[in-house]
Formats: structure tokens, C-alpha cells, sequence
């Protein structure tokens, strides 16, 4: 508390010179913001920007908006996204509906000839078990196949040592992608979800 005290008597004992070469810094840094402010403004009425350009070249160009995205793309960004969505989409497309139907010829494979109650109550076995990671390895592939990239980091813990794997609240794509990387655990749900 002394301290700020201390400071205070200092300032009031400064020479009136400070006080001047203080003002003046005052009125510089006030012209100087005034200059800058009639500037952008004049920036806004007339915006001169590339067209190739695709992001702002400094921070005054940008406008600060978090729920609105300006994308601007060059004429060769323009031509290789029509390009890639006539060409690529489609093959994505395609190549996910193989893989998603491949997969389910093979889930009625392996579950056919058991009831609904046998499959909730026992685990599949021998053959069964072997389509169940055919059909993993299919839903990995349509997840790449849509773009979909996962990198598994670190080691699974066996299911001794962990024997339940929760994917939950559901909020995202991903969430319907992890049994495929995960062994395809079993899934539990409510009753009322059937």
C-alpha cells in the first residue's frame, strides 16, 4: 500500500516539462488511431482485393465474425473443386454403397438360422465370429472410402482388464465409427430403442 502511495506523491512532483511531453504523446497516439479509423472505413467502401487470393492479407482486411465464413477461391480452386465433385464424389459414393452392402450380405450370413433371442444371449462363434470382422474390415473401408481417416493411438487394453467401451452422447459422426476400430464390441441399448 506504501507503494502506491509512493507512486503518486512521485507523479505529483514531476516537473510540468513531463506533463507536457506526456500530452503530446496523448494527441499523436489520438491522430494516429483517427488516421487509421478513416482508412478502414475508406477500405470498406472500396474494397480493391485479388480474386486469388483465398484468405485476407493482414488482420485489417478481416472481418471479425465467429458465426459467418467468407471462403474466397482463385479460379484454379474453383476448377479443381467442380472437377473433383463431378469426379471424385461419385467414386466415394459408389464406394461406400459397395462396401455397406457387401457388409450386410455378410451380417445375414452370419446370423442366419438364429433367432433374435440367440443373438442377444450368446456370443458368435467359430465361422460367425470370423464374417463379424469381415464386416469390420468393410466398415473401416466405407469410412475411408467417405473420408474418414482414424489413427489409433497407444494400446487397447484387453477386455479382462477393461470389459466395457462407452461411445456416448452420439454427437458426432464418429461415434458410429468407433466399434470398427475397436473390435466390434457388442452394442447395449435400452429396451425401448428396439
Amino acid at each position: 500500500m506504501r507503494e502506491d502511495v509512493k507512486e503518486v506523491e512521485e507523479d505529483q512532483q514531476r516537473p510540468e516539462e513531463d506533463w507536457e511531453e506526456l500530452e503530446d504523446d496523448y494527441a499523436k497516439a489520438s491522430e494516429e488511431v483517427e488516421e487509421e479509423e478513416e482508412e478502414m472505413e475508406n477500405e470498406e467502401e472500396n474494397p480493391e482485393r485479388e480474386a486469388s487470393n483465398c484468405f485476407p492479407s493482414s488482420a485489417e482486411e478481416m472481418d471479425v465474425d465467429p458465426f459467418y465464413h467468407r471462403l474466397r477461391l482463385g479460379p484454379l480452386q474453383w476448377l479443381r473443386t467442380v472437377l473433383l465433385s463431378v469426379t471424385l464424389f461419385p467414386l466415394r459414393i459408389l464406394l461406400v454403397l459397395l462396401c455397406v452392402l457387401t457388409a450386410w450380405v455378410i451380417c445375414l450370413a452370419a446370423m442366419a438360422g438364429w433367432t433374435r433371442k440367440e443373438l442377444s444371449e450368446r456370443p458368435l462363434t467359430g465361422w460367425r465370429r470370423r464374417l463379424r470382422h469381415a464386416a469390420m474390415f468393410l466398415g473401416r473401408r466405407c469410412s475411408n472410402a467417405a473420408g474418414f481417416w482414424v489413427s489409433v493411438r497407444g494400446r487397447r487394453v484387453s477386455p479382462e482388464e477393461a470389459p466395457v467401451l462407452v461411445v456416448a452422447p452420439h454427437s458426432t459422426f464418429f461415434d458410429g465409427m468407433v466399434p470398427f476400430w475397436c473390435g466390434a464390441p457388442y452394442l447395449v441399448s435400452r429396451e425401448e430403442n428396439r
